[in-house]
């Protein structure tokens, strides 16, 4: 649909994003990341700790009793979502800058699915472990390039192990042992 509409999106040609430095050197674009990175994170762990946070748990641990509650669900929904959704946007952009072309071609399957395999292999509904997984995840992918799809085979098997045998995931492994 993207690569149909060439005169709004310019087709499979994209659209020129300027560089968001001037220049194209990836150690300035590194540490943007790192920033943003760490803004969100940090911002993250001040809502979680917030009572928003608390009523984000209560209405993932039981909605209706939630509710029951005086929480407003519909409410605490519309800001994860939004705050969710402000932080992907971020990515984009700055992403954008960095590619220098926004083509429909960036939008890929493997990369959607590394982002769900680092949150199942980190530990799901841990708060540290999608950013203790993400560097070894990152790791194995560029090593497991040559595989091509195969990869993702590979990774889908991972995370099918990791779900039924131990689905606390890393960060549940190091708390285990006492590290975290």
């Amino acid at each position: 649909m993207l690569g149909a509409a060439y005169d709004f999106t310019r087709g499979d040609l994209g659209l020129s994003v300027p560089s968001l430095y001037g220049n194209i050197r990836s150690s300035a674009y590194y540490y943007t990341f790192l920033g943003a990175s760490a803004a969100c994170v940090l911002i993250m762990h001040v809502i979680l700790k917030s009572p928003v946070g608390y009523f984000m748990r209560a209405i993932k641990d039981d909605q209706l009793r939630a509710m029951s509650l005086g929480v407003d669900a519909t409410r605490v929904k519309l800001f994860a979502f939004t705050v969710s959704s402000a932080m992907a946007g971020l990515a984009g952009v700055l992403y954008a800058h960095y590619v220098l072309t926004l083509t429909p071609q960036i939008v890929d399957f493997s990369e959607m699915a590394k982002v769900i395999i680092i949150a199942v292999i980190g530990g799901l509904g841990s708060f540290a472990g999608p950013i203790i997984a993400a560097l070894p995840i990152n790791f194995l992918t560029t090593y497991l390039q040559s595989f091509g799809e195969w990869s993702m085979v590979l990774f889908a098997a991972v995370v099918i192990v990791i779900m039924r045998s131990y689905p606390a995931g890393l960060s549940g492994l190091l708390r285990r042992f006492g590290i975290t």
